[in-house]
């Protein structure tokens, strides 16, 4: 199932924040513009239409980041 991404938080000098990720060859990142909903989710139609060779990072921030930081383990970024 090559349209399964991984959910992370990372912790950086601007935030925490959750990240859905999957690898690829070549990366598309979604940034959410929906207020509170995942940024997975939103686009879920459209990674679900991605050649699996193509790697997805979804960035989640503000009201549903703070939120989803109670779930997440952290991730630090190096």
């Amino acid at each position: 199932m090559h349209n399964m991404l991984i959910d992370k938080k990372i912790k950086t000098v601007l935030g925490t924040y959750k990240v859905s990720i999957r690898s690829g060859e070549k990366m598309l990142v979604l940034l959410s513009g929906a207020a509170s909903f995942d940024t997975e989710q939103t686009f879920r139609p459209i990674i679900n239409l991605l050649p699996e060779n193509i790697g997805v990072f979804a960035i989640d921030y503000g009201a549903y980041a703070s939120f989803m930081e109670w779930f997440l383990e952290p991730f630090p970024v190096k």
